[in-house]
């Protein structure tokens, strides 16, 4: 599939297409020099592989531009990619012209998204919403400011030793005020 993909937009004057199989270590080791602008990548790469290339390609090379290929069972590590700086996301099963047009939207520095994942995540972010029951339970109890301060630092992803060292107290302190916040909250 990948060599028939890079056949097909080699063709097209507009795009300097070059591909990279994420089963030999070497080749993946050479898009580090490259200074290709836009970089399709596969979300059905086996385990976190997309996700890494997609924050290894960010690190190293700060201009170049990603999309993410998505077949249909692929999108729970979408939002992992995205966070990590993909630009854009098509379906495997858009066509040819579709993807043509996806690449140089990104390329031009716009972000691009299928419809369809689109109203999938809208989907999924209403659900995720209504099913927020803990939401609503947080904000009629009453927390201290110290653990509201905790609370916040837990959901930017700090671990405790991380808090403790922000806020200058113990990992101790912080693990009995996790452990408050959760008896409070009932979670």
């Amino acid at each position: 599939f990948r060599e028939c993909l890079e056949s097909v937009l080699a063709e097209d004057q507009r795009f300097d297409v070059k591909s990279v199989d994420h089963t030999d270590p070497g080749e993946l080791e050479t898009f580090d020099r490259e200074e290709s602008d836009v970089f399709l990548i596969d979300l059905n790469l086996p385990g976190e592989l997309a996700v890494e290339l997609t924050r290894r390609i960010r690190q190293q090379l700060e201009r170049a531009k990603l999309l993410l290929l998505a077949f249909a069972s692929s999108q729970d590590s979408l939002i992992d990619c995205i966070a990590a700086g993909a630009h854009g996301c098509i379906l495997d099963t858009s066509s040819l012209a579709d993807l043509e047009a996806a690449i140089e939207r990104v390329f031009r520095g716009e972000t691009f998204c299928s419809q369809e994942i689109v109203q999938t995540m809208f989907d999924r972010l209403a659900q995720t919403a209504s099913d927020a029951p803990w939401r609503r339970r947080a904000e009629s109890v009453d927390l201290t400011p110290r653990e509201l301060e905790v609370v916040e630092l837990i959901s930017g992803r700090l671990s405790n030793k991380e808090i403790a060292k922000k806020l200058s107290l113990s990992v101790y302190t912080v693990k009995n005020h996790v452990h408050n916040i959760l008896e409070t909250l009932q979670v």
